[in-house]
């Protein structure tokens, strides 16, 4: 008699397949491969197991494309109306069989197996399904056997490549510490012939460089005929179940041993005799090389962010994504409880920009994330009783030298700059031996070395992490304000949008840092410049309150909150003089106007005379720039050469023996000290 074949082909567990024939006009396949899941690792290779399934379905055992269910990415609405609920198996299975029950039927799944925690009970999970409730969301393993037992058809063979552990290749889907064993109950049916890849807690493993399912691999090696010759068949052109077993006994098990170092056993029900393929004049077929099944490409224009700037931890385990789409590129995943720094949430959208060690890694689905509890800097232990009367060479580390070795072997590890590593280890053994001088010192470094090489807010974000985390650290306040001020000197407003800019810069940076006096004073002026009176008269308030009375700003902060309570646009008037400070050069405002440049009687770069117009009032130095206030650029180390007077003296008087050069260093240095556009 011929079979009836339910193939599944999960990633959980798999099952026989039926009798081939040149065409089996009856013959209905369901073949499923879930491969992108919502927010759990994603079953890479199952969209590949399907469609080599479906191949072997039509070329092999003869069925009519018409006659296959082929669904990809299922959801449990589309998995119930494919094979019925508890309360009828008519689903669209059922719909395709022939009336007669002359139907063979191979139902084949490749996605996640998961167990529940509750009833104990193997569940197929949908793609949108959460892992953690499948007793509501999940298809029930135990549910489809019944169903399809009670379908009037030849013979039903079920394969699935999939466990019911809870755990996968890429980790756990479900909120457990280890593997639970899970075995679907069976009705009492005749016609069932069922594989699965794994049983009890054991892993369904991928074969990778095949890019399928491990047990999909073998088991279509098998059909194709490997089972049917040398120590696993008899070579009469007939592959049955039992000699199927055998070969996946030795070759898959065998290949999961090797590859991950685990046990992985395929499980059998069904009668060992049974043909699963007959070929032709005893000649198998060779199996087809199928191709790999590509992932929607999401649009390479980076998104643009709403800025945050905070840690934040994963709520559960979470894919990260190349772009803030589902259907983007897998990239990483976080597992539950892990720490990432997130910049911004995406414009418009649910998901988190997530960056790493300062770099960005992808986007996160927002609902999987949550701000992070900041922890109380931590003290530097004291030592243990036990360990208080021993020195750094008595302590003996894991690695099997001393503590002493460490510290030794850790000088040149700074010289290579392995400041990470240093401070992680460093930290590790002060929580298990307490604080010695030496071992706070290498911290101390360590956590220094870190935060200077790195840039920008990466520099920032370092440094408030570190000083969350560990108490008086030498030198990093200076650092954390060094790399404030790094950030700070990039910050421009000169017009509207740059001051819409600077304010979206300042908020990332008050997320992490607060709010002082420097990022007040930034965000008073972008306020005042884009007329937003109000938030500049409170950013104006908020400075004059935390700068300290004599600061040399203190005046024209005064000046712009006045200026801000009349509603007056900042900046000063047509005609007024001004310096934007103590050592800067005296400036005074042109108005806008027209003028005539050029001559037409002088060299040929000064023809021809023409029209200029100057769009909007600016600022030009009133006298010439004085030695003095060149002498405070070098002093600055603003401008790297200080130039001679030739004898006539300097202070007040104009700087002399200055060449286009040094101009350039002097205006930029002018920029980068009143964070204005010289």
């Amino acid at each position: 008699m011929r079979l009836v074949w339910l193939i599944i082909a999960a990633l959980l567990c798999a099952a026989p397949i039926a009798t081939l024939a040149a065409t089996n006009d009856d013959g209905v396949a369901v073949i499923i491969g879930n491969r992108d899941y919502k927010d759990i690792p994603d079953v890479d290779f199952a969209v590949n197991d399907a469609d080599a399934f479906k191949r072997f379905v039509v070329d092999v055992l003869g069925y009519d494309t018409d006659n296959i269910i082929d669904l990809r990415n299922a959801t449990k609405a589309q998995l119930e109306a494919a094979f019925g609920n508890d309360r009828t198996p008519e689903g669209r299975l059922w719909r395709y069989l022939d009336p007669e029950g002359r139907s063979d039927v191979v139902v084949f799944y490749s996605g996640h197996g998961v167990p529940g925690l509750k009833d104990q009970r193997g569940y197929l999970l949908p793609v949108n399904a959460d892992p953690d409730a499948p007793e509501i969301n999940g298809y029930p393993v135990d549910q489809l056997y019944r169903n399809l037992a009670k379908l009037k058809a030849r013979s039903i063979t079920v394969l699935l490549d999939a466990c019911f552990s809870g755990e996968t290749q890429k980790g756990m889907v479900i909120r457990a510490t280890s593997g639970i064993s899970v075995t679907p109950k069976l009705p009492a049916s005749s016609k069932l012939t069922i594989l699965t890849a794994a049983q009890g807690d054991q892993v369904a493993s991928w074969d990778e460089p095949a890019r399928h399912g491990l047990f999909t691999n073998h088991v279509l090696d098998a059909l194709y005929g490997a089972a049917d010759k040398g120590r696993y068949g008899n070579g009469d052109g007939k592959v049955a179940l039992g000699e199927v077993k055998s070969y996946l006994d030795r070759n898959m098990s065998r290949a999961a041993r090797r590859a991950f170092g685990r046990i992985q056993e395929a499980t059998v029900v069904g009668d060992r005799g049974a043909v699963l393929v007959a070929y032709k004049a005893g000649k198998a077929p060779k199996r087809p090389k199928t191709s790999v099944a590509k992932k929607a490409t999401a649009s390479l224009t980076p998104p643009q962010l709403d800025p945050i700037e905070a840690e934040y931890e994963a709520v559960r385990n979470a894919n990260v994504r190349a772009t803030p789409d589902v259907n983007s590129a897998k990239v990483a995943m976080l597992k539950q409880g892990t720490k990432v720094y997130v910049p911004g949430r995406v414009k418009g959208g649910k998901w988190y920009a997530v960056e790493q060690e300062g770099k960005r890694i992808g986007f996160v689905y927002a609902p999987l994330l949550r701000e992070a509890l900041k922890p109380a800097p931590q003290a530097a232990p004291a030592p243990t009783p036990e360990v208080a009367k021993k020195t750094v060479w008595q302590i003996v580390l894991e690695s099997g030298i001393t503590l002493g070795d460490w510290l030794l072997l850790s000088e040149e590890r700074l010289k290579k700059k392995e400041y990470v590593a240093l401070v992680v280890e460093a930290d590790k053994y002060r929580r298990q031996y307490g604080s010695f001088p030496k071992l706070e010192e290498t911290l101390h470094t360590a956590i220094l070395g870190d935060v200077r090489g790195r840039k920008g807010m990466a520099r920032v974000q370092r440094a408030a992490s570190y000083r969350g985390r560990f108490e008086a650290v030498p030198g990093l306040d200076r650092e954390m304000n060094a790399a404030v001020g790094e950030v700070l000197a990039g910050v421009r407003v000169s017009d509207k949008a740059s001051a819409r800019s600077a304010l979206t810069r300042l908020a990332s940076l008050e997320k992490v840092t607060g709010a002082t006096a420097p990022q007040l004073a930034l965000q008073a002026k972008a306020r005042h410049v884009l007329e937003d009176y109000g938030a500049a008269e409170k950013a104006y308030q908020k400075w004059l309150r935390t700068a300290p009375p004599d600061h040399r700003d203190r005046k024209k902060m005064a000046l712009g909150l006045f200026k801000a309570q009349k509603g007056e646009r900042l900046g000063p008037v047509v005609g007024e003089v001004f310096k934007d400070c103590d050592e800067c050069p005296e400036m005074v405002v042109v108005p806008a106007g027209t003028f005539q440049m050029g001559s037409n009687d002088g060299h040929n770069d000064e023809k021809p005379v023409h029209r200029v117009t100057i769009p909007r009032p600016f600022a030009v130095g009133k006298y010439e720039v004085t030695f003095s206030e060149w002498d405070a650029c070098v002093a600055a180390r603003g401008c790297s050469r200080k130039p001679g007077d030739s004898g006539w003296g300097r202070g007040r008087r104009p700087a002399i023996n200055v060449d286009w050069d040094d101009a350039q260093e002097y205006v930029k240095w002018l920029s980068r000290r009143t964070r204005k556009s010289y």
